[in-house]
């Protein structure tokens, strides 16, 4: 990997300051560049991520501390078969919207927020972790190439399948909440 990066450092960053945003929506275009998306495929176990893009839209919700993000990602990526382990390409298209709110009116009025709300401190939103993160939520969990079907593995391989998701226990427990 020829990415070179400090550790806890994002692979794909781009900072914003909401406190100097004023009434106006802004938007930003993100790209990834060749390193950015050789990193983010590091990450998230995919053969390569040859394209990675983000439009995102912030604005200053009225009348409180908080915040509306939207948008989306866009992404061509090559995953492995879960099958044949031949190489797969996948177009990712994820929509994004969450609503930051200020962590200690969250906090005061938690039961008053949904799913799309998310508890916001300090100055700084990084646009590109959010999007790397969409990514990899929107990423094919079981990618397989054309054709192939869960049939045409092994009982050993279908049994690996059958294990929870790591994510799946996460948004569990978040809607449980």
């Amino acid at each position: 990997m020829s990415y070179d990066r400090e550790e806890g450092t994002p692979e794909f960053s781009f900072v914003v300051h909401p406190s100097e945003q004023d009434e106006r929506t802004r938007t930003y275009d993100l790209e990834a560049n060749a390193d950015e998306r050789e990193a983010l495929a590091v990450r998230f176990g995919v053969i390569a991520i040859e394209r990675f893009t983000a439009r995102l839209s912030l604005a200053r919700r009225r009348g409180a501390e908080s915040w509306h993000l939207s948008g989306w990602v866009d992404a061509r990526v090559i995953q492995q078969c879960v099958v044949t382990l031949e190489p797969v390409e996948n177009e990712v298209r994820s929509d994004i919207e969450i609503i930051f709110i200020d962590k200690k009116q969250y906090i005061e009025e938690e039961t008053l927020y949904d799913d799309l709300s998310e508890p916001f401190e300090g100055d700084t939103l990084d646009l590109g972790e959010i999007a790397a993160e969409e990514l990899s939520l929107a990423l094919e969990p079981y990618p397989r190439a054309d054709g192939v079907e869960l049939s045409d593995m092994s009982d050993t391989d279908r049994e690996s399948l059958d294990r929870p998701n790591p994510f799946s226990v996460l948004a569990t427990l978040k809607e449980n909440k």
